[in-house]
């Protein structure tokens, strides 16, 4: 197909970038994705392009349309500001 892929968007969140299609998150990565830190499930905040954990209140960055989920780039949490 000339070297572009079809994008479904069904399944897929829009983080709010002016690039469309790159900043997407699939719903489905949402489901099975777990805080790092304690296991807990965890949610999208979309204004702050962010991933927080229902339970321990870290929050995980989005670059390029892909969750960081690593416990040393979360911002709050249990002893953090």
């Amino acid at each position: 197909m000339g070297g572009h892929e079809a994008v479904s968007s069904r399944n897929c969140v829009d983080t709010g970038s002016d690039t469309k299609g790159e900043e997407m998150i699939d719903k489905e990565l949402l489901e099975i994705l777990a805080c790092p830190a304690c296991k807990a499930e965890v949610r999208l905040d979309e204004p702050a392009q962010r991933i927080v954990c229902a339970q321990c209140g870290r929050r995980y960055p989005i670059r390029d349309g892909i969750p960081v989920m690593l416990i040393d780039e979360a911002e709050g949490g249990p002893g953090k500001a």
